[in-house]
């Protein structure tokens, strides 16, 4: 088995790329972002036939986290959006149990990140039931954790962030409100990731997506911020 690595700067994903097209429609209500946002992406593929995603997004973040150890000097660190991407019925045991004592339950692996380092659980409610969402602080050293729990959740999404912890949990709920209650995603995924990559690129942040899959022979982990972001250079040196 041979998986091939390489890595692709994109200026302006509004147009034609290799690593992640953005819908213009999207970005209606934040204009002065349209053409303004690049992607650096990692890309393993696999050279002889089908490969496990697993294996391909162990390759990338291997990479990736080598090269974004380089942000920790600017202040950057990598934090996980958990939310419910559907609605969890209304009762006692769900509320007792709430987002991250269920998320620790499931996965065991986040067991590794400080209690300090999770923010309150934001909780909508509705007809449907309940959707809770959080946010914690992974730590560029816990990338490919963050990759495992993204692949495993529709809700979940890495970003990069120079803003403090008080300052990111302060937003649950703005970055609850941009992933869920706008327009329906384009391929009708609950979670609109162009609204939320709205949301971050305004704060200056910067999201980490993990897309591709092992039946394609190709996974990539993308950094997508502002065309005018430190990152890139950063990066890509």
């Amino acid at each position: 088995m041979t998986i091939r690595s390489r890595k692709i700067f994109s200026p302006d994903l509004f147009k034609e790329n290799d690593s992640f097209i953005l819908s213009n429609d999207s970005y209606a209500c934040a204009p002065e972002l349209q053409g303004q946002i690049s992607a650096l992406s990692y890309i393993s593929e696999s050279a002889e036939g089908a490969v496990s995603t697993v294996e391909l997004d162990e390759t990338n973040a291997k990479v990736a986290k080598s090269d974004l150890t380089k942000s920790l000097l600017s202040g950057y660190e990598l934090y996980l959006f958990a939310s419910d991407s559907i609605w969890q019925p209304a009762t006692k045991i769900t509320r007792y149990y709430g987002l991250w004592k269920r998320l620790k339950k499931l996965h065991n692996i986040l067991e590794v990140i400080n209690n300090s380092d999770f923010s309150q659980e934001h909780i909508a409610e509705g007809n449907e039931g309940l959707q809770f969402s959080g946010i914690a602080r992974l730590g560029i050293d816990n990338l490919d954790l963050g990759v495992v729990l993204v692949r495993e959740n529709i809700g979940f999404q890495l970003y990069l962030s120079m803003h403090d912890l008080s300052f990111e949990f302060e937003r649950v709920s703005n970055y609850f409100e941009a992933a869920y209650l706008k327009e329906p995603s384009l391929n009708g995924s609950p979670f609109n990731v162009d609204c939320f990559i709205t949301k971050l690129i305004s704060n200056n942040s910067a999201i980490v997506r993990v897309s591709g899959s092992g039946a394609l022979a190709e996974c990539s982990i993308d950094v997508i911020a502002s065309s005018s972001s430190e990152l890139f250079a950063m990066l890509d040196n």
